[in-house]
C-alpha cells in the first residue's frame, strides 16, 4: 500500500529537504543575507492529513536537525504548520518565513501577489504530479460521462487532491451542468484510492475518480480489476505541491541549496530519509510542473465565465 501514500508525504519531504539552508533578516540591498543564522520554513496543514500533527511536527523537527547535521550546521530551525492559506500568506507578508511549501493549486492563486520563487517538487511522475482517472466496471453499461447523471461517484478527499474536484468541475461545465448535487444523485469523498477502486469493484459506486499510479498499482495487484474495471476519461498530469523561496532570496542563496539537495537526493543517509516518507525524492522545479493544472484552472475560468454570460 505504499505507494497508495507516495503523494501524501512528497509535499513534506520537498519542503524538508529545502530546509538545508538558512536565511537571516531581510538586508538593505532587497536580498537576504547570503549568510546562514535561522530557518523559519512554513508548510499548509493539508500536506499532513493523513498524519497526525504533532507527528508531522515532531518528524519535521528531527529530519531537518539530522539533514543539518550532515551539513555541518549546529542551529536549530524553526518548523510552522499553518491551519490555513490566510495565516501563512500573513506570514509571507510579514516576512516571516525563508521557506514556503503548499499545494501547487494555492501557488498558482496568490502568486500575482507573493513574488515566490519556486524551487522544488516532488520526484513523483517525474516531478509533474499526479495524473487522474474517472472509473466505472466495464459491465455497468456506462460508457461517457453523461452516462453517469443520476449516478454515485467516488472521489478523493479536497483537502490532499483539490486539482482532482476542479477536473470534476470541468468535466460537468463541458456536460452543460455546474453543479455535482444536480448532476450525480451522490457524490462521496474517499480517503484511500484503494478504497475508491474497489468501491466501483464492489458496485458501492457507480463511477470514481482515483489517481492513475493507483490504479495501476491495483490491477498489478489483482489481475481480476483490470479486467472488470474500464477507464472513462483521464486529465493531464496535474502538479501536487512546491516549495519555494520568498522573492529576497539571494543568488547565492539558491545556488547553495540547489547543490545540498542533490547531495541529499544521492546519499545513503538521503534515501533512507526518502524511504521512511514514502516518496523517492525531490526535483528541481521546472516551469512545464505546472503546465497541466494551469491549463485546466484557465478552462475552468473560461467555462465558468461562460455560463454566467448565459444567464
Amino acid at each position: 500500500m505504499a505507494i497508495f501514500f507516495r503523494r501524501a508525504f512528497s509535499l513534506l519531504t520537498v519542503g524538508i529537504l529545502a530546509m538545508i539552508f538558512f536565511v537571516s533578516k531581510p538586508s538593505l540591498g532587497g536580498e537576504r543575507d547570503e549568510m546562514p543564522k535561522v530557518l523559519r520554513a512554513g508548510f499548509l496543514s493539508c500536506v499532513f492529513s493523513d498524519v497526525d500533527s504533532r507527528d508531522a511536527q515532531a518528524s519535521l523537527e528531527l529530519l531537518t536537525c539530522e539533514i543539518s547535521r550532515n551539513m555541518g550546521l549546529k542551529t536549530t530551525p524553526k518548523v510552522i504548520i499553518y491551519p490555513e492559506i490566510k495565516s501563512m500568506t500573513d506570514a509571507i507578508r510579514r516576512g516571516e518565513l525563508d521557506l514556503i511549501s503548499m499545494p501547487t493549486i494555492e501557488f498558482l492563486r496568490i502568486r500575482e501577489k507573493f513574488k515566490l520563487i519556486p524551487a522544488f517538487v516532488g520526484a513523483h511522475n517525474n516531478g509533474l504530479g499526479t495524473r487522474y482517472a474517472l472509473i466505472t466496471r466495464r459491465d455497468s453499461g456506462i460508457r461517457s460521462f453523461a452516462d453517469l447523471k443520476g449516478k454515485t461517484l467516488f472521489l478523493p478527499s479536497f483537502s490532499r487532491h483539490e486539482p482532482s474536484h476542479v477536473w470534476l468541475d470541468v468535466l460537468l461545465m463541458k456536460e452543460g451542468n455546474g453543479n455535482p448535487a444536480m448532476f450525480f444523485h451522490q457524490v462521496k469523498e474517499t480517503q484511500k484510492v484503494s478504497q475508491a477502486i474497489m468501491g466501483v469493484f464492489f458496485r458501492q459506486a457507480d463511477g470514481a475518480i482515483v489517481s492513475r499510479s493507483g490504479l495501476d498499482a491495483s490491477r498489478l495487484l489483482n489481475p481480476q480489476l483490470d479486467r472488470q474495471l474500464v477507464v472513462l476519461a483521464e486529465s493531464r498530469d496535474l502538479s501536487d505541491g512546491v516549495s519555494c523561496f520568498p522573492a529576497d532570496a539571494s543568488e547565492t542563496m539558491r545556488r547553495a541549496l540547489t547543490k545540498a539537495v542533490i547531495q541529499v537526493n544521492n546519499s545513503p543517509s538521503g534515501r533512507q530519509l526518502y524511504t521512511i516518507f514514502q516518496t523517492s525524492g525531490a526535483l528541481l522545479f521546472r516551469p512545464a510542473c505546472l503546465d497541466g493544472l494551469e491549463d485546466l484552472v484557465r478552462e475552468q475560468k473560461r467555462l465558468k465565465s461562460k455560463g454566467a454570460k448565459r444567464k
